[in-house]
């Protein structure tokens, strides 16, 4: 192995150094942009170097002195607004040419920063707890190995007592198997390791990574322009997606009061009129991944110009488990039991079947109430219950816009200040587990009905869900919107089990830390604040720069400089036209105040594991094939 090769991985310093860079820099953020004008000639030198000779590698010598200089000569006490350096480090952007998690280097690392200036590097090393095997030249723990040996020291002495750049010492477990080490010209590791999970996020950044059995979406707000990606690329939505198991793997089935599923859609025995239980959607579980492009401040958090969602029915490096696939125990589930139809009132609880008159006139904590009243794990739908379905619909759809992916749902009807003008839940049974409209709807307005057969009076389904938007508002459990008068809109605060409070931000409750924006209107940016609830896919900005088409096609209800606690709902009614759609949301009543003609409720079964949760899986397994 020549030298060159060692040197070359120590390009990698702008990422192995990200976490010291971003804590001195929060220190020193007036320096930042000065380090990184460094940086950027450093990694300009880089790229002339094309040979294996001396002369190459007494510049990456002064090269990679470059870089460490920059870094190291940041001050050390300033106190500064941390804003702008989180900036700055949000343009470093890192590519990679290929990926293998099985291979131990990757050929070619490109960084980018600014956003529009990049540079190519050849070689990384990915570290690795036994020998490696390739004998190609790939840098392997072996070639390491035999790189140290011939300056006679053994590859143990020198992971497990090497000083790094700081000074101190290094030292690695089978932890740090499968993770990034950055190595310098004279062999030593520079930092610790970095985690593939970085690297990935990374390459979804720069659309150079493509995950196994995964689909996904690539929305930029600023240009309006949504794109497939992953293996959706030349997928159409409907049969090209029941590959995947989540997709292909939900369907209609009738649920009893315990959770257990006596029939699935198809079976003998099931009915839709609630004769034999709850009409719900059997939901595999999913993992996804959300990673931002490009990200402006927002008033709190970030508002989104770009990003990136994919989602896999498998775990995966950088993946998270859905949420709505935790429970209140926190037990991981294969499945999640969500709603065929809109709530009903059948029998003093909240239902799921068809043949009836969505309930409304009840507040968000009757709503709750009324579904609890089936037993354990019977609920209103949640955030997370939203955010899973906006996920699989919009990556099937390729688009945000969901009345122009599929139709306009019922949102045709005049308006109605008074009266409920919903139509009657039911007439998408015949499309079972699939999508499309209605051959006909039944509307109802103070006891008379009327059939109507028109795209904007009809029904729609997704995948055995009716009306994933129009016909009533639906209430979002456990969502609240927190103002002080200086946080635009408000803050979206996630309740983090069920115990709901409509009109207060309990111990129960967390920030998403991102502000939903004051002014109302067509939704031209979503928002981004904690990453932990990165799955809540909110709007942070409407203007001018959106439509009814695009780039979400939505419309927001908020209040300006919000000095409150709102609910929230989703979806729109029967009268709200363009407005409606998989992102409407309306954010602007209290918990007081939501008692309305126009507000219902969705209901949904989280399980819990056991002999029955077991049950109902093998039978699922049995539907889809084992």
């Amino acid at each position: 192995m020549d030298i060159i090769d060692i040197m070359m991985a120590k390009a990698l310093t702008p990422q192995g150094q990200v976490d010291t860079y971003a804590a001195k820099a929060r220190r020193a953020a007036q320096d930042a942009e000065n380090a990184a004008t460094v940086a950027q000639t450093a990694v300009d030198n880089i790229e002339s170097i094309t040979e294996q000779t001396v002369a190459n590698n007494e510049l990456a010598t002064q090269t990679i002195n470059d870089l460490n200089n920059a870094i190291a000569n940041l001050p050390q006490e300033a106190t500064v607004d941390t804003g702008d350096i989180d900036d700055e480090i949000s343009k470093l952007a890192f590519e990679l040419h290929s990926l293998n998690k099985n291979d131990s280097i990757t050929n070619g690392l490109k960084i980018t920063y600014p956003d529009d200036q990049t540079r190519l590097v050849p070689d990384i090393i990915k570290l690795y707890k036994s020998e490696g095997v390739n004998e190609d030249g790939t840098m392997t723990q072996k070639a390491i190995k035999e790189y140290v040996s011939s300056v006679k020291q053994t590859l143990d002495e020198r992971i497990n007592n090497i000083p790094t750049s700081g000074g101190g010492t290094i030292s690695f477990s089978s932890d740090d198997a499968g993770k990034i080490v950055v190595i310098d010209e004279n062999g030593r590791i520079i930092t610790g390791t970095i985690d593939e999970a970085e690297i990935i996020e990374a390459l979804i950044r720069t659309g150079a990574y493509t995950a196994s059995n995964a689909v996904g979406l690539v929305v930029d707000y600023e240009n309006k322009l949504v794109e497939r990606s992953q293996e959706a690329v030349n997928l159409a939505m409907g049969a090209d997606f029941d590959h995947y198991l989540m997709y292909g793997g939900r369907m209609r089935c009738n649920v009893a009061d315990d959770g257990r599923i006596l029939a699935f859609y198809g079976d003998e025995g099931f009915a839709d009129d609630g004769s034999n239980g709850q009409v719900m959607i059997y939901q595999p579980r999913f993992y996804y991944q959300r990673t931002l492009i490009k990200a402006d401040k927002n008033t709190v958090g970030k508002t989104v110009r770009k990003e990136s969602y994919i989602i896999s029915s498998a775990p995966q490096t950088g993946f998270k488990l859905h949420p709505i696939f935790i429970n209140e125990l926190g037990e991981e589930l294969d499945y999640v039991l969500v709603p065929s139809y809109d709530g009903s009132i059948v029998d003093d609880k909240l239902s799921s079947v068809a043949g009836q008159k969505p309930v409304s006139h009840i507040t968000i904590a009757q709503a709750e109430a009324l579904a609890q009243a089936r037993g354990t794990g019977w609920h209103i739908t949640n955030m997370a219950a939203e955010s899973a379905n906006q996920m699989l619909a919009m990556i099937e759809f390729g688009s945000l816009n969901g009345q122009l992916s599929l139709e306009s749902g019922i949102t045709a009807f005049a308006a109605n200040g008074t009266v409920n003008c919903s139509s009657i839940t039911g007439s998408t049974a015949s499309l079972g587990n699939g999508t499309g409209a209605a051959a006909s709807t039944v509307n109802e307005i103070n006891g008379t009905r009327t059939s109507y057969n028109t795209a904007g009076k009809r029904a729609i389904s997704y995948r055995g869900m009716e009306n994933p938007w129009g016909n009533l508002w639906h209430f979002i459990g456990g969502l609240n919107i927190y103002g002080d008068g200086t946080k635009a809109g408000g803050v979206p605060y996630v309740c983090k089990n069920y115990n709901y409070d409509p009109a207060a931000i309990t111990s129960d409750y967390e920030s998403v830390e991102f502000s939903l924006p004051s002014v109302y209107g067509w939704i031209s940016a979503m928002g981004y604040g904690n990453p932990k609830y990165d799955w809540v896919l909110m709007p942070a900005e409407c203007s001018t720069n959106a439509n009814s088409v695009a780039p979400v096609g939505d419309n927001l209800w908020t209040v300006g400089n919000l000095n409150a606690i709102t609910i929230a709902q989703a979806g729109g009614t029967w009268a709200f036209g363009d407005n409606a759609g998989l992102f409407y949301y309306g954010c602007d009543h209290t918990a007081a105040e939501s008692s309305q003609h126009s507000y219902g409720a969705k209901l949904m079964y989280i399980p819990r594991k056991g002999a029955i949760y077991d049950a109902n899986y093998e039978l699922w397994q049995a539907k889809v094939g084992g």
